[in-house]
């Protein structure tokens, strides 16, 4: 009868099932050692245009752009991956493998400003924007890293330390919520690679938010009869207040303190006031208006009651005039 798995290799021992059937397959990745362009290597078999590295990669960013039918396959962990498994090249640098270098200073030309000159190399970082201006509790633009002569970074640090709430990921975007207030400051960011770091600089300010005020009382009815007491205090829901101002000037006996609080006592008989209050940040200004107003002096009310003679002591007259006819 006739063998469904005949022995490539009848005369030797082994257990490999690809690219030959039985013969020997030193790292075990199940490719025959005669067909293994890495027999010592087991995440890697083949080297499709012999440049000395590898078809398989480990980095699945790759997937998307890698022809499923091949060369290659992701494989976890996968030594030394062809970063262009088609062209012979020799590239060694910024992550990219076994690409053309024209130059051979180990950057691929796709990466290299100057892919005919190993004395240059023009690589420039910057962030789009680089420059951010915004209150203090809303969310930061995302910041991006780009620049001029692509090239793979492996990790990114910056200096000084970005004010809390706000980070630099490990894609070099820098995003985030700032919670604290930070004067106008410029960071120094560094893309790096295993042999290179690339800097740029970035600038944030981030500034206290404007405050949102009122005054929980702002219509005041001042006494007819005497002075009036006046103690507003007033709320803020937004920023804090750096400075505190009102016209225009209160009248004398009336202050308003470094918080915002109006107190004192308004003179009698004084005419109806109205003031605007307001309050500034370093992000912007609120106002509000307080109004003083006379009092309304209502009429006095007479309720009319029944008339009586003055003989009359108890109210019943019909019969008061019929004793006084029988006297």
């Amino acid at each position: 009868s006739n063998a469904t798995t005949p022995d490539d290799c009848p005369t030797l021992a082994g257990n490999s099932t690809h690219g030959g059937l039985g013969c020997p397959d030193n790292d075990g990745d199940g490719w025959a050692n005669i067909s293994d362009d890495f027999d010592e290597e087991e995440t890697q078999w083949k080297d499709t245009d012999e440049d000395g590295f590898g078809d398989n990669w480990a980095d699945g960013t790759w997937n998307a752009t890698r022809n499923i039918s091949g060369p290659g396959m992701w494989i976890e962990g996968a030594d030394s991956p062809d970063a262009c498994p088609k062209e012979h090249g020799t590239s060694t640098k910024g992550g990219l493998l076994g690409c053309p270098d024209a130059d051979d200073d180990g950057w691929a030309d796709s990466i290299d400003a100057f892919p005919n000159d190993p004395a240059q190399r023009n690589v420039s970082l910057r962030y789009e924007p680089w420059d951010q201006t915004l209150d203090r509790g809303r969310v930061l633009f995302p910041m991006t890293p780009n620049g001029t002569g692509v090239v793979i970074i492996e990790n990114w640090s910056i200096w000084p330390s970005l004010p809390e709430g706000v980070s630099l990921n490990e894609t070099g975007i820098i995003q985030g919520l700032p919670l604290v207030n930070l004067t106008t400051t410029q960071f120094t960011v560094w893309g790096n690679t295993s042999t290179e770091s690339f800097s740029t600089t970035i600038t944030l300010t981030i500034r206290e938010p404007a405050p949102i005020i009122s005054y929980t009382q702002s219509l005041i009815e001042m006494n007819a009869d005497n002075a009036t007491p006046v103690y507003l205090v007033p709320t803020n829901q937004g920023g804090m207040v750096a400075n505190w101002s009102i016209t225009p000037s209160l009248p004398e006996g009336i202050s308003m303190d470094e918080y915002g609080i109006i107190s004192g006592l308004i003179a009698l008989n004084a005419s109806s006031m109205t003031f605007t209050v307001r309050a500034l940040s370093n992000g912007g200004t609120s106002t509000t208006v307080i109004t003083f107003i006379e009092a309304t002096i209502a009429p006095p009310v007479i309720i009319p009651g029944e008339q009586n003679n003055p003989d009359d002591h108890d109210g019943n007259e019909s019969l008061d005039d019929l004793i006084e006819n029988t006297t």
